[in-house]
């Protein structure tokens, strides 16, 4: 049997420098950006493909390979199994129809306790906030100027307190400031352009910074001397998300077509840049994460894979108040379709209960929201993972008997963040879970399983073994 790879790969440190340039055009690109709601559906599955093009609205027809369509939208349904091309003008993907399929979705329990220590409120209310194993809080002046470690609960008092800064796993980035790097309490300085007249909040990795001007957007390498611009029109008080080498944000240039848009651009090609999502109504509040970006409209929640192209999507009465929060491709955000918010995640994480849930912030285990305003904090007491999960990989088919009715035929892996130690992974073998061992820690791990669903949950009695019992 397969044994847990406690491997731990920590992300690269820094990228090339992008080459100084003026400011471009970004014009109207003639090609149009695919996307795709599964790469790997059953045979006989409805799956949806997105159309995301610039100019003229709606997109003129030319699809080729799927069975109906509306414009923007496409409907393919897989009669085989084995690989399926959909084309739209020159752009194009393919599926990888899949003899079965996962059923029925997981459900993650969690306990709750309010957190005191962040009980002020703060000028801008996306805080507090999580900042990866750190939550992020304000004083009696409404900055930001504290930030508690959920593993040890330390609390720092952070030097030149800013009211909207951008926050990372570990990081907090304002301009002029410079970046904290917890449990530091003082900035270091960081190299921007003075001429970017900024319209929201920055965004931040830890290691590159994005930034949206009233006429044109910058995404740089912490440490730069050298900066491109790029000329767009960012709707203000929205911040940019980072997927490094992406980074997108909230558009109006359309906005008398299609409202607002969600527009990307890849800092590495320092490429012109392009609509990601282009829809009728509002897209708004976008986020990233890793290598994916989210963003939330009258429709729902959406998460991209920025590598893959897969998008998903979770059917919300999302609201305008609050964000969208990503750990990864889980994305949490408000809902309110029983009338007052409640908290989802898109990995079965869930607040809802009578009163005001809202506000969410996700990392790892932990969910910070505020309930009736108190900044509570959830921990999950176990958290699934199925093969279908866009945090798996494997080179083999999705054949049927399984955690969910369905499993790979070769091996798994797994690769997350995972920010706490105390931790254990099992793997789903036939009728029962089996423990892997003690959960590694980093900015990206790897677990590799048989073929099934891996589960985290607490040690008892520091022991991994006991947990299994």
């Amino acid at each position: 049997m397969m044994a847990c790879l406690a491997t731990l790969a920590l992300l690269s440190c820094r990228d090339p420098q992008v080459a100084s340039s003026p400011p471009q055009q970004s014009g109207r690109p003639s090609t149009c950006n695919l996307s795709v709601g599964d790469l790997n559906p059953p045979v006989g599955a409805k799956v949806r493909i997105w159309a995301a093009c610039s100019g003229t609205w709606p997109p003129s027809p030319g699809w080729k390979g799927v069975d109906t369509h509306d414009g923007s939208t496409a409907l393919l349904i897989p009669r085989k199994t084995g690989p399926a091309d959909v084309n739209l003008h020159e752009a194009g993907l393919t599926i990888q129809a899949q003899p079965a399929a996962n059923h029925g979705a997981v459900s993650v329990a969690s306990v709750s306790i309010p957190l005191y220590d962040l009980r002020f409120p703060c000028q801008d209310q996306r805080f507090p906030r999580l900042a990866g194993p750190w939550a992020l809080g304000c004083g009696p002046q409404g900055q930001v100027d504290m930030a508690l470690d959920l593993r040890s609960r330390q609390l720092v008092r952070l030097n030149g307190p800013s009211t909207s800064p951008a926050a990372a796993p570990g990081f907090l980035y304002a301009p002029g400031q410079g970046l904290w790097t917890l449990p530091q309490p003082e900035p270091v300085e960081v190299l921007a352009p003075g001429n970017m007249d900024p319209v929201a909040s920055p965004a931040t990795d830890g290691l590159h910074v994005a930034i949206t001007g009233s006429t044109r957007v910058t995404g740089f390498d912490i440490g730069s001397h050298q900066f491109s611009l790029i000329e767009a029109d960012p709707m203000p008080w929205y911040p940019p998300a980072l997927a490094w080498p992406w980074m997108a944000w909230v558009d109006g240039r359309d906005r008398a077509s299609t409202g607002a848009d969600i527009w990307a651009l890849d800092l590495s090609a320092n490429d012109r840049a392009f609509p990601l999502a282009r829809q009728e109504g509002d897209q708004r509040h976008v986020g990233g994460d890793g290598r994916w970006l989210g963003w939330l409209d009258h429709q729902g929640a959406w998460v991209q894979d920025m590598q893959t192209s897969q998008r998903r999507h979770v059917t919300a009465d999302t609201g305008f108040r609050a964000g969208m929060s990503l750990w990864g491709p889980v994305a949490c955000f408000e809902d309110r379709s029983r009338g007052s918010p409640d908290v989802i995640c898109t990995d079965g994480m869930e607040v809802r209960k009578d009163g005001d849930q809202g506000f969410p912030s996700r990392w790892g285990p932990w969910l910070l929201y505020r309930d009736e305003g108190l900044p509570t904090l959830a921990t999950a007491r176990e958290i699934i993972m199925d093969e279908d999960d866009p945090r798996a990989s494997s080179e083999g088919s999705r054949v049927a008997g399984g955690f969910r009715g369905a499993h790979r035929d070769s091996a798994v892996i797994y690769r997350f963040s995972w920010p706490v130690s105390g931790w254990c992974v099992q793997t789903w073998l036939g009728e029962g879970w089996r423990t892997l061992g003690e959960m590694p820690l980093g900015s990206q791990v790897e677990i590799k399983s048989p073929g099934d669903a891996i589960r985290l949950l607490p040690a008892r009695s520091s022991s991994c073994e006991e947990a299994a019992r």
